[in-house]
């Protein structure tokens, strides 16, 4: 029974681990999306002659640091100009009661977009191998950071009173995990 029980934790364990390793790369990506936008010339340009000064302009979560100019901050909307460099487009089929037309879907990625997927899969590649780890709060906190950004950035709150209500459910909850759950004993 206990064999079967770790066994369960550990295929668990693995779920969650591929879960966040996906939901993850994609929340860390569109959270410095804007940040790499707003720079992709620069970028591109700066990956080309010296390998030092990429390292450090490449390296953008909302702010970017670079010899040529001081700390900025920036939205980084895309450009109307921007040729995507990959074209695709499928067809989503109809499923009954949730889509009962077909649909066609065309995703585009410009450099921007492949720059911020490949630092959001790494700091996720970096998370689903670091547990256990020395720094493994520190990718939990990068990828849980981002969770929170891309989640305020969906929420609409309409008026005072949903946001009080919200806020107060909130303090609530804290107070509950806080005070309530009683003291765990730690294994070492």
């Amino acid at each position: 029974m206990n064999l079967t029980l770790g066994l369960w934790q550990e295929y668990l364990n693995l779920l969650f681990t591929g879960y966040f390793l996906i939901i993850g790369s994609f929340a860390v990506a569109m959270t410095i999306l804007p940040g790499v936008q707003a720079n992709e010339t620069r970028i591109l340009f700066s990956l080309l002659p010296m390998p030092i000064l990429s390292s450090l302009t490449v390296i953008s979560a909302g702010f970017i640091f670079s010899p040529f100019s001081s700390l900025q901050v920036f939205t980084g909307v895309p450009k109307p100009t921007d040729k995507p460099l990959v074209k695709y487009s499928f067809t989503i089929p109809a499923i009954p009661l949730l889509n009962p037309e077909a649909e066609k879907c065309d995703i585009e990625l410009t450099f921007g977009d492949i720059i911020a997927y490949i630092i959001g899969f790494g700091i996720a590649i970096w998370y689903a191998t670091s547990k256990g780890g020395d720094y493994n709060w520190l990718a939990n906190d990068l990828l849980g950071t981002c969770f929170c950004i891309q989640a305020i950035e969906m929420m609409s709150l309409g008026t005072y009173q949903n946001g009080v209500i919200l806020l107060t459910g909130l303090f609530f909850y804290d107070i509950f995990w806080v005070f309530g759950t009683g003291k765990r004993k730690i294994r070492k």
